[in-house]
């Protein structure tokens, strides 16, 4: 079993930054080999146990459904309610946000999606309800709600591969 440890820095001493360990294998996020190896760099990531390919970056800003859509080029596309919700942690993580001044909690694994994910609105889908309607999820509360395709939302696009 392979053990991973993240550190922090704690402070400066004489100017040099001290890192000391502040968790080990019990950390929120997705589990050990979720994800192939990454750095902060790298615009995707690919999930083993699905063969996705995220956007680890967001539309700046929340957009309708139809723009949304189109924002997803080059054989990217929006992901289905069933694959956005694979990125849903099932223990959700205080971060802080800078918006709100405070720490929130998250639903989604911080050090593969990070800073990049906004957690003040919900994501698009391409899964439609029925009606006029399209299905979001929202990485504040891990919760999916059937939204108006006129309503703004964020775009994290994905593709199998």
């Amino acid at each position: 079993m392979q053990s991973r440890v993240r550190f922090a820095m704690r402070g400066l001493v004489l100017g040099v930054l001290v890192a000391v360990p502040v968790s080990a294998d019990q950390e929120p996020g997705a589990p050990n080999g979720q994800y192939e190896n990454f750095t902060g760099d790298d615009r995707r990531i690919r999930d083993k146990k699905t063969g996705l390919r995220w956007e680890r970056s967001v539309s700046a800003s929340p957009v309708d459904f139809e723009t949304a859509k189109s924002m997803c080029t080059g054989g990217l596309r929006l992901p289905t309610l069933k694959e956005l919700l694979t990125l849903v942690d099932e223990q959700p993580h205080p971060a802080y946000d800078l918006k709100k001044n405070a720490n929130v909690l998250k639903y989604i694994d911080r050090e593969a999606f990070g800073a990049e994910t906004p957690i003040d609105r919900a994501y698009w889908t391409s899964s439609m309800d029925g009606t006029s309607k399209a299905w979001t999820v929202d990485f504040g509360s891990g919760e999916t709600v059937a939204t108006p395709t006129v309503d703004g939302r964020y775009v994290r696009c994905v593709r199998f591969q």
